[in-house]
């Protein structure tokens, strides 16, 4: 069989398991807040505060195993050093910021302006019920982000300390998407990782296109003349 065949089967399958790992983690994520919106019902509008303070170290939780495994899987399951331990809780503090500063007050302001408007506390809940399940589903993009993350950080095991400056990488669209204005234009070769960054601005699914954490495209590194999606 050819190796180039053997190749394209084997980054199928990477890429496909880190698909499978982002969407298990948006759907847990998704989980947490809908049982969450359960147990709420029945209660009052004063005790909202209280409520979303016992939510978030639940969805906090989650992004504890589910970063760890996203990194995992773009390391190719390679052991986790110190550096990457780091590159984990600088992005488990990114995401307690971010649900603590923008999901938290979101939801509370989102049920507040139906009982603002007249809803009992009951109905106000459930209006807010799947604009806010979208708003959590967004935050699976950072295990796409961590995924990606990884590659770099692996790129440098397998090449050296120089190597985000000399291994060719190139960017690939999903197939599966509609792809946003900005990631088509991407989606080309770079003489570098850190060109590539220099070029896109950032990472799939950081916030740097158009389908901000929405974003599904992948990143493959050049190894003995075959593109590959993990080292």
């Amino acid at each position: 069989m050819a190796k180039g065949f053997v190749t394209k089967q084997l980054n199928r399958r990477a890429t496909q398991d880190a698909h499978k790992k982002t969407n298990a983690y948006q759907q847990e994520l998704e989980n947490i807040v809908d049982a969450w919106f359960v147990k709420l019902k029945g209660k009052d509008a004063y005790d909202i505060d209280a409520e979303i303070a016992l939510l978030l170290p639940f969805l906090q939780n989650a992004a504890n195993r589910h970063y760890r495994i996203a990194y995992q899987t773009g390391l190719n399951s390679q052991r986790l050093d110190a550096d990457d331990l780091r590159q984990i809780d600088v992005a488990l503090a990114g995401n307690l910021a971010y649900l603590r500063n923008s999901f938290a007050p979101a939801l509370k302001r989102r049920i507040n302006k139906a009982i603002d408007a007249g809803k009992t506390f009951d109905e106000a809940i459930a209006e807010a019920r799947e604009p806010i399940l979208s708003r959590i589903a967004l935050y699976a993009g950072a295990a796409w982000v961590l995924t990606n993350v990884a590659k770099g950080a692996g790129i440098v095991r397998q090449f050296g300390q120089n190597a985000l400056d000399e291994v060719p990488v190139r960017r690939v669209l999903d197939p599966r998407a509609d792809h946003c204005d900005t990631c088509p234009d991407k989606a080309r070769e770079y003489k570098s990782w850190n060109e590539m960054l220099m070029y896109c601005g950032g990472l799939p699914a950081d916030g740097s296109d158009q389908c901000h954490s929405n974003c599904r495209c992948t990143i493959e590194i050049l190894k003995e003349g075959n593109w590959v999606a993990v080292v």
